[in-house]
């Protein structure tokens, strides 16, 4: 779980050593850092990073002075990805203009109020929903003018919330106005204090020899200048298993036998389900992955690009970054609008991430900034990028991981693991592909009732958008679309339930999260370090008593035993074409990286679709032509993606569907409103000739064109 500190004090003390051993913590605690120092220079400061291997905070810490009024936060995230926005401690003011610091320690499992806060926060944690929430109820004193709220209405308002979120989550939380600190905890031995000087002491563990007292769970409590001011009504709050029965999303198997033990579904819900609760809106997210070619055909130098990314950091202000164990920068990313470039597993692949925008012309208009910039920089090496997405010098390139722990751990899981009868033969001989295969993802919002159809919808469409966007050409394995291939025969796919297309459709939440809990796991963290071990089913993985698996200690791998715990299942990485995030979105990720002047179709396609999808399951369920051939959706796409065009398709019935299928997108893109249907152009033409990015490469292969050739013509913009 995350360790929380605070200080409130009459004078100010000087409270260095205590964070220096606060923050050594990190290890168990690795995903971000942060401090506020609400009465001191410092402010707030934070990092998505480890804080034991931070250079930043070092120096925070030496310079800090002795204050009166301080938080830190070293986070585990169980809901949230490792990222600025979803660092503690979070900063938001009232409508009077009061400025409010709050953080979180544990997890709200379920809750009927928070779900309608995701549309406006910057991260995606619960914790930053609780906060919202809190300012939102705040602003209601006095019709919208809580500057002529008193104290006492502020204390009361802020113990009806805990109050109200305590039953069944795990709320360990401080919050401050910049002169009070309001403390609130319902975990039992998870929140100590103890006198320093003139102040008192918060702590989630005790930090010295001295003796610390544990703070009374289930109570509301304001501390002021070091004394407690006000103390709540004890709840009933406290955090406990909830009976299965009673959970507003259960549903009765049909045997009578619960399938999921209680804990994982709660966590399962919370995880998947509760970020659904709530209006979706129309936001998109854009994940584009680009190959970094050397033009000279040698492999991709690593100093080159490394340099690069410094440079592009640079030019566009992206403060956060992440290094890898050389200290070579490999992620960076803007607070200001959410957009991040990494090198996504190796130095060999650029990724370019927007942060979420309702108008798709708005990440068009970041990208082509951004792409102009990466071109000229890489030109003087003789290097580019370009929409393909298989790296074509592949089989020159280093392929080897960025280094550090998840990638690291990432490489060698593919390139060992065995699959279910102890042997590797049934895979492909490709376990670096996720150093030179490049994709392009779309991420829509989904509302709770719309899971199921979402799912269902897209699934079937799977097969003809291999028609459509096929671009990860591998000659020697046949295929027009290998992206498939190399995600289904690797590790990732010894259980098929983690890759590729569901063979099922969806009826109801309790179907979804019950397929969510055959997926398997394969890794985890524990003090800053990943361990693999053979995938293991979600299901089975929190019923054993102990785990065998490997760690990577320095120089060489070690084998170790461990004790699942609940938090885990927050490494559970799943490739399905069609994935139900922890976002509370969809995300699409059956297509490769597009050719650089089609590089927005993919979400306009998909963006379009979502807002027509029942007119888009009207359609496919009258296309017998295609759909009641005698083959399932999965095998049609299988099909598809190989260079022979399957028998049982009339090549006219899948053009003329394809044709009514972008007639939707245009239509669902019109009542968007914001002029997005111009991205959709390329791909009517696709769908008249039934000619694929991939099809037209090997065509022009065919004909003699040079490689070279193409890679400069799928990087035209």
């Amino acid at each position: 779980m995350c360790e929380l500190f605070a200080f409130s004090g009459r004078h100010e003390e000087n409270l260095t050593p205590y964070l220096i051993k606060f923050f050594s913590h990190s290890d168990r605690n690795p995903h971000g850092w942060g401090i506020a120092d609400l009465h001191g220079p410092v402010g707030i400061e934070k990092e998505p990073k480890k804080a034991n291997d931070s250079r930043f905070l070092p120096h925070i810490i030496k310079e800090l002075l002795p204050t009166d009024l301080l938080m830190a936060h070293i986070r585990l995230g169980t809901v949230g990805a490792m990222n600025y926005d979803n660092c503690h401690p979070f900063e938001l003011s009232d409508a009077s203009g009061q400025s409010w610091t709050f953080m979180h320690n544990g997890t709200i499992f379920h809750s009927d109020v928070l779900g309608k806060f995701q549309k406006d926060q910057k991260g995606t944690t619960d914790s930053e929903r609780i906060f919202l929430y809190i300012i939102s109820e705040i602003n209601e004193l006095h019709d919208g003018h809580p500057e002529e709220a008193s104290k006492e209405e502020k204390y009361s308002v802020i113990e009806r919330i805990t109050t109200e979120l305590a039953p069944g989550n795990k709320l360990n939380m401080m919050l401050s106005d910049g002169e009070d600190l309001y403390i609130h905890s319902n975990m039992k031995g998870t929140l100590y204090f103890r006198p320093l000087g003139s102040g008192t002491l918060f702590a989630t563990v005790p930090l010295d020899n001295e003796e610390w007292t544990l703070l009374e769970q289930r109570r509301l409590m304001v501390f002021s200048k070091g004394e407690c001011v006000y103390k709540g009504t004890k709840h009933e709050g406290s955090y406990e298993t909830t009976d299965p029965s009673k959970l507003p999303w259960y549903v009765p198997s049909e045997d009578g036998v619960e399938h999921i033990d209680d804990k994982l579904e709660a966590a399962i819900y919370h995880k998947y389900i509760l970020p659904c609760e709530r209006k979706a809106g129309d936001f998109v997210g854009v994940e584009l992955e680009f190959p970094i070619i050397n033009m000279s055909r040698g492999p991709v130098d690593f100093d080159v690009v490394q340099e690069f990314g410094i440079e592009f950091a640079n030019h566009f202000h992206m403060d956060h970054r992440s290094f890898d164990d050389d200290g070579y920068m490999y992620s960076a990313y803007s607070s200001v609008n959410g957009d991040d470039i990494s090198f996504d597993c190796s130095y060999n692949t650029l990724e370019l991430s927007f942060g979420k925008e309702r108008d798709i012309n708005i990440i068009y208009e970041r990208f082509i900034k951004y792409y102009t910039f990466i071109q000229k920089y890489l030109k003087k090496y003789n290097y580019m990028i370009s929409g393909l997405g298989i790296n074509p010098s592949h089989g020159v390139n280093l392929n080897i991981p960025v280094k550090s722990e998840r990638y690291r751990m990432l490489f060698h899981y593919l390139s060992t693991c065995e699959d279910r009868s102890g042997r590797r033969d049934s895979l492909h001989s490709y376990p670096e592909f996720g150093l030179f295969a490049c994709s392009s993802q779309v991420q829509l919002d989904v509302e709770k009732d719309e899971i199921a159809d979402v799912l269902n919808t897209f699934n079937h469409l799977e097969p003809m958008k291999s028609v459509l966007f096929a671009n990860s050409y591998l000659k020697e394995e046949h295929l027009l679309l290998s992206r498939d291939f190399l995600w289904e025969k690797s590790a990732h796919g010894i259980n098929p339930h983690n890759t590729g297309m569901y063979k099922v459709d969806f009826h109801n939440i309790k179907e979804i999260m019950n397929y969510i809990s055959s997926m398997s796991i394969y890794s985890m963290e524990r003090g800053g370090k990943y361990i693999n071990f053979t995938p293991i089913p979600i299901r089975d993985y929190f019923s054993k008593e102990t785990i065998t698996g490997e760690f990577f200690d320095g120089q060489d791998y070690q084998k170790i035993q461990f004790v699942p715990q609940l938090e885990d299942l927050q490494f559970v990485r799943t490739f399905k074409l069609d994935d139900l995030t922890f976002r509370g979105t969809v995300e699409f990720r059956s297509v490769c990286t597009q050719p650089v002047k089609d590089v927005m179709a993919t979400a306009a396609f998909h963006a379009g679709l979502m807002e027509e999808r029942e007119a888009l399951m009207a359609l496919i369920d009258e296309s017998a032509e295609i759909y009641e051939n005698g083959y399932a959706p999965a095998e049609m796409r299988a099909d598809l993606n190989y260079e022979i065009w399957p028998s049982y398709l009339e090549k006219k019935d899948v053009s003329a569907f394809l044709l009514k299928v972008l007639d939707l997108a245009k239509k669902g893109l019109s009542k968007r409103g914001n002029n997005e249907e111009h991205f959709l152009e390329p791909l009517y033409e696709r769908a008249r000739t039934l000619i694929s990015p991939a099809l037209y490469m090997k065509q022009q292969l065919e004909k003699g064109f040079s490689m070279d050739e193409i890679i400069e013509e799928f990087a035209e913009t």
